[in-house]
């Protein structure tokens, strides 16, 4: 999957938020009242997770998509705890930025990796220098951790305890980095709106 499979982007660029139940019920389908009715026919309280976990219920199994039991077994669990439930999944945000920043990723998405690979060196104190051994076609990890589109668990969330943001986020001084090292403007309006 790509990274605009479940991440959305306004026109403009925007960051339009996580997905939603809507969203994921696209690709990890059951039919919330078919499972419910087989919940209340297993004599099972709808409120007890491990309990309907356990009992791999034909109506939940019948739909799950991944090919790993590790990965059926998370797939499971979203679908137990928050589709047939109607809750939202409280998705962790290691990126979030302060409500003063703008950032835009249509205005990141064109950058040229291989033109960037050329300022490795300059870039090492901003990111992963591991980035820059493969081609890539998109360039996600130029911000955001390397491989995290590969890994089956999310990495630690640590929060900054005064800030309150997530101990990943960018912080301005790699932006500006970037941004002097490709000659791209640097003045607070660029990103502070």
């Amino acid at each position: 999957m790509e990274c605009d499979s479940c991440h959305n982007f306004r026109e403009d660029g925007s960051y339009a938020g996580f997905p939603s139940n809507e969203g994921c019920a696209d690709c990890h389908a059951v039919e919330a009242e078919e499972v419910m009715e087989a919940i209340a026919e297993a004599g099972i309280d709808p409120a007890d997770y491990d309990a309907i976990m356990k009992a791999e219920l034909d109506a939940i199994e019948g739909s799950l998509l991944s090919s790993s039991d590790e990965n059926k077994q998370a797939e499971r669990e979203y679908v137990v705890k928050y589709l047939i439930q109607g809750k939202e999944v409280p998705w962790l945000n290691y990126q979030y930025q302060p409500d003063n920043v703008y950032f835009s990723h249509q205005a990141h998405a064109a950058l040229d990796i291989a033109e960037m690979a050329e300022l490795k060196n300059e870039l090492s104190s901003v990111v992963d220098k591991s980035v820059f051994d493969e081609p890539a076609e998109q360039n996600c990890n130029l911000c955001h951790l390397k491989d995290i589109d590969k890994s089956d668990t999310p990495p630690p969330f640590e929060r900054n305890v005064l800030s309150g943001y997530s101990k990943m986020t960018m912080k301005m001084w790699k932006c500006e980095r970037c941004h002097a090292l490709k000659g791209q403007p640097n003045a607070c309006y660029t990103c502070h709106k």
